[in-house]
């Protein structure tokens, strides 16, 4: 499923610039942890990276795995200087209202149906 129908289906919202990404990747799967060392044990590439932490680590692990982007569940207030360092390396980072529970239980039936 592409990215920009995840986005479309679960009213995420773009918080950095989305001028910048022009790329609409394949999402295939899900990576859920606020354990940034998990995520780079399981992440894979193309993955779409759920996770209540806000800091520049996040970014980090999402880009050495090649995660399509990352989603920040509970409207937790992401940091302008990760939002600054995620337009730079071009690395969408999304928000939702939801909790992660519920934010993962839908996009996992759009993934799987």
């Amino acid at each position: 499923m592409k990215l920009s129908q995840i986005v479309e289906r679960n009213n995420l919202i773009l918080k950095n610039d989305h001028e910048r990404f022009h790329e609409d990747p394949d999402v295939n799967s899900l990576m859920v942890t606020d354990l940034m060392s998990h995520a780079m044990a399981k992440g894979d590439c193309g993955m779409l990276f759920v996770t209540i932490q806000a800091h520049r680590n996040v970014l980090a692990v999402a880009l050495l795995k090649e995660f399509a982007a990352i989603v920040i569940p509970y409207d937790v207030v992401i940091p302008e200087n990760l939002l600054l360092e995620a337009n730079k390396r071009e690395m969408p980072i999304y928000s939702s209202s939801l909790s992660t529970y519920e934010l993962v239980g839908q996009i996992y039936e759009q993934l799987n149906s």
